[in-house]
């Protein structure tokens, strides 16, 4: 490999990418754990609905994740820059706009949708560039890149409480808009990896093969030695050379994988054309054939059936991605998670309240969550460099641990201080399983499937997210008891627990590792 490109793997330039992808972490958690606070003012100065108003949060939140498929393709395109900047573009829009609006429909669209887009594209790209710029501490990385939720949600609570007793709601939500803003400046340092390591085969001698490492950078395809004679740098003659198209394999220049191979097999010998490299594909080189080395090899057709036949290139090349290696339970367990996980976090100020606490002390329960969640955050990410330790194993344990302490809880909530309890132990269980979603998805689907992958557990997480605090509302104006709740929250976490418990049944089953 290139010493250029391997200067930047585990140091170097990495550190500033995960400084970056923390950072963005940081300010999504800010949105993605407040709505639940802002939800107080909302009942205050805008509807007192429960029932419709835990919609806006809901859709925020559920907007988010379900905007995951979409974000991993823009991600996978465009690269991890462009979404956190789009990101924070959308998310300044949203949330300022939203501060002149006073209905809860036009709520739902500026700060559930848009700002939901824009914070789904923000952290499936944080999401996605620690795994481009570091391997051997791959775990931590994704654990402290993730920790920056946490941060976010230890800060955020009290946060939206001071800004809500000093500035009101509309100013709230301007503050945050100019907070979310910075995602745009999160992503100019997400810079995109340049170069990448091609295995080429060429023919030495007749029925005689070696290796050759090229690297990639910008439009030119290079050299690694400096043995490589000019003649070598094109299309030898009697050489055919298999066409790799790195965007239709869901690549770029800055998410290139090592095993790209361009395939050479022997020719007869005759005249062939100089091979070119594009920065997106490399060319068909064939002797007496009527293939163009040029754009019309991939345009032949019109646009929209061009379109159409990459769309569903695309996905029957990513269909297999749900099973892989018990995927699809894997996401059927994050699918409970987003439920009851919402469905707790959303009415936790509501419930605390209920029990006497006041507003900033609800707010703070949120703090000591954040807190021992940044802990749990890092320290899952350090321990998931031991290979002994099953991912999986560590995922079950945690979401039945804090199922069960959902599931009491109304048992010990009547004082604040045990409320600071449980908001302490969930933080502690539950903020590891964030650190686990991205080695998860690289041990099901692989680095070079990353974005993808990781939007689809984003989606899958968005499935419950969106319906946990509708569904949970609907239960307590049901039945007047928040209690309620709680138990519908905490079921949901232990059958969550469940589904990943068939995640290893299923690899044995099937042969996987």
């Amino acid at each position: 490999m290139d010493t250029r490109h391997r200067k930047d793997t585990d140091s170097g330039y990495a550190w500033v990418v995960l400084f970056a992808a923390t950072f963005s972490n940081f300010i999504i958690g800010m949105l993605l754990y407040s709505p639940g606070v802002f939800n107080t003012a909302i009942l205050e100065e805008v509807e007192n609905d429960l029932s419709r108003t835990s919609w806006i949060g809901s859709t925020l939140v559920g907007t988010t994740t379900l905007s995951g498929p979409i974000a991993g393709v823009f991600t996978s395109r465009f690269g991890c820059k462009a979404a956190s900047c789009l990101a924070g573009t959308l998310v300044l829009i949203g949330l300022s706009v939203s501060s002149f609006i006073k209905s809860v429909n036009g709520l739902l669209f500026t700060n559930g949708i848009l700002t939901g887009l824009g914070a789904g594209l923000a952290i499936n790209a944080a999401g996605t560039i620690p795994g481009l710029y570091f391997e051997k501490r791959l775990p931590l990385a994704f654990g402290v890149s993730t920790a920056g939720t946490a941060m976010g949600l230890f800060a955020g609570g009290p946060l939206v409480a001071i800004l809500l007793k000093t500035y009101s709601l509309s100013g709230a939500f301007l503050i945050f808009a100019a907070i979310g803003s910075h995602l745009c400046v999160a992503g100019s340092l997400m810079r995109p990896r340049r170069q990448a390591t091609v295995n080429v085969i060429v023919p030495d001698q007749p029925h005689e093969y070696q290796s050759v490492t090229l690297f990639v950078e910008g439009n030119a395809l290079q050299d690694e030695s400096s043995n490589l004679t000019e003649e070598q740098e094109h299309c030898d003659a009697g050489v055919k050379c298999d066409i790799i198209d790195n965007r239709r394999n869901g690549l770029d220049d800055h998410n290139m994988q090592d095993n790209n191979q361009i395939k050479v097999t022997e020719k007869k010998p005759g005249s062939c054309e100089e091979k070119k490299c594009s920065r997106n594909r490399f060319l068909i080189v064939e002797e007496g054939n009527t293939m163009k080395a040029d754009s019309t090899l991939l345009h032949s057709n019109t646009l929209n059936s061009n379109l159409q036949r990459r769309w569903w290139s695309y996905v029957k090349r990513n269909m297999p991605l749900i099973t892989a290696n018990g995927f699809l339970f894997y996401n059927i367990s994050l699918m409970f998670l987003g439920l009851g996980e919402n469905a707790i976090l959303f009415h936790l100020p509501n419930y605390a309240y209920s029990k006497s606490s006041t507003r900033i002390q609800s707010a703070n329960l949120f703090t000591a969550m954040g807190l021992t969640s940044l802990m749990s955050r890092i320290f899952t990410g350090m321990i998931l460099n031991d290979k002994e330790i099953s991912i999986i194993l560590l995922h079950v344990s945690c979401l039945g641990i804090i199922g069960i302490l959902a599931l009491v809880f109304p048992l010990y909530s009547h004082t604040y201080y045990l409320q600071m309890v449980f908001s302490a132990l969930y933080g502690l269980y539950g903020g590891g399983l964030h650190s686990i979603l991205s080695p998860m998805t690289v041990e099901c689907v692989g680095v070079a499937n990353l974005a993808v992958g990781f939007g689809v557990t984003h989606f899958a997480i968005g499935i419950g997210y969106i319906l946990g605090p509708p569904v949970a509302s609907i239960i307590y104006e049901s039945s007047k008891v928040y209690d309620n709740t709680y138990f519908f929250g905490g079921g949901c976490l232990i059958a969550g627990s469940v589904c990943a418990a068939v995640v290893p049944v299923y690899r044995r089953l099937h042969g996987s590792s």
